[in-house]
């Protein structure tokens, strides 16, 4: 997997291939991810710009941020592939290489989730701008999984679809699960998406590609079941908010968003 990610994983490509219509309750990453987001921080109700937020494995992506900015005094970008960072700092610098429109995710999250106005659209893509403290380098499977200078811990968490892909087994699962612990403070909380399996098995193994046309390289992803999954998350100090499942475009998994508190 470690070599794959590195040497196989395409950015835009991805973003091209899964990040096209926000609106639509089909699209996996940009409707069940950022309202679930959305709901987090609206029921969290923090009124003042004052977490500090990790988003750790976040790949190319910097929508599950757009809504996390309007309450956070910092956020630190982390991902294990050097050509996705390299098209975070694109975006960030509004590098004229950058060629990937973000703008129909920020009208999604601020016009119809937030319910502002098309000034506030534009306003908040520069929000987020000003938010972003740096883009640095992850593992997951290391301990820690962050550069020491990033590595005090956070208000709040985000892991989006990584530690099904890092973890071969269960206990690599628990150890990542632990080290995100380790990543937020006392009262914090985690914000985690991950692949399970709907059915009442604990775990399986899935085979799955990063394209929608089910070609290239083919990749495996670790699925745990809902109820399994939380179980973990107590063994190591989470304490579950909130558990939302979504369908994805194989019949043999889906994806899960849970809120957790430490």
């Amino acid at each position: 997997m470690e070599n794959k990610y590195r040497d196989d994983f395409s950015p835009l490509q991805y973003l091209t291939e899964w990040y096209k219509d926000p609106s639509s309750p089909d699209d996996l990453f940009s409707h069940f991810i950022l309202q679930n987001i959305h709901k987090f921080f609206e029921t969290l109700q923090h009124k003042d710009e004052v977490l500090d937020v990790l988003d750790i494995g976040c790949g190319p992506v910097i929508s599950n941020v757009i809504s996390t900015s309007r309450y956070a005094r910092s956020i630190v970008l982390a991902d294990y592939s050097r050509k996705s960072l390299s098209l975070l700092n694109q975006w960030l610098t509004k590098d004229l290489q950058f060629k990937f429109d973000w703008s129909t995710h920020f009208k999604y999250v601020v016009e119809t989730l937030e319910g502002k106005d098309e000034r506030e659209v534009r306003e908040r893509e520069e929000l987020l701008r000003s938010k972003i403290k740096a883009i640095v380098p992850c593992d997951i499977r290391q301990d820690p999984p962050l550069p020491a200078s990033y590595s005090s811990p956070y208000d709040t968490v985000i892991c989006s679809l990584v530690i099904d892909g890092a973890a071969e087994t269960v206990p690599q699962y628990k150890e990542q699960l632990k080290r995100l612990h380790r990543l937020i403070k006392p009262g914090g909380h985690l914000l985690l998406v991950v692949g399970t399996t709907p059915s009442s098995i604990d775990y399986c193994y899935e085979r799955y590609f990063m394209s929608k046309s089910q070609t290239g390289t083919e990749f495996c992803l670790l699925l745990l079941s809902p109820k399994y999954l939380s179980l973990l998350l107590k063994e190591v100090g989470f304490s579950i908010i909130d558990i939302q499942s979504h369908p994805n475009n194989r019949p043999s998994s889906n994806y899960t968003f849970i809120s957790a508190k430490v």
